[in-house]
């Protein structure tokens, strides 16, 4: 019987690589469903989704999603075997960075917003530099004319 220690050593023998996070491996996902990966990633990617429960559905649903896309009928003629890198960049974007997706799509908005954050923070600024100012000792006052000087 072995201890949990012992366990922990023989599950990663030394020098292999660590494991990687989920966002790497459901990167990795739709080039290993389409068979594009190396033997190494490959690997890498089935062994995670078989001890990755939540990777495991997405994998499932994936290769589903695949499966339905490649075996449905399309009238239009054959269909292009690769994305534009126009296309494959959108896609990966709103995979891999919702939020920087949502921005780009938004960029109007979003480009409104800083604007106003921007002008707001000048026009505070100026506000708490005027009144700094209005606090600040004058010092000896300085007098410019005829008159006598203090000794």
């Amino acid at each position: 019987m072995t201890s949990p220690d012992q366990h922990k050593q023989t599950r990663q023998p030394p020098g292999a690589e660590r494991p990687l996070p989920c966002e790497e491996i459901q990167a990795l996902m739709l080039d290993y469903v389409q068979h594009g990966l190396g033997e190494g990633r490959a690997d890498l990617v089935r062994e995670h989704t078989r001890r990755c429960p939540a990777c495991h559905e997405r994998m499932v649903t994936l290769q589903e999603t695949v499966g339905i896309l490649h075996d449905a009928p399309f009238s239009s003629g054959p269909l292009p075997q690769r994305l534009s890198e126009r296309h494959h960049s959108r896609i990966v974007r709103a995979v891999m960075h919702p939020v920087l997706d949502w921005i780009y799509v938004h960029h109007i908005l979003v480009s409104a917003l800083v604007a106003t954050i921007v002008l707001a923070s000048v026009f505070f600024g100026l506000r708490r530099y005027r009144v700094w100012r209005e606090t600040i000792d004058p010092g000896i006052p300085v007098v410019i004319g005829e008159g006598e000087l203090p000794e």
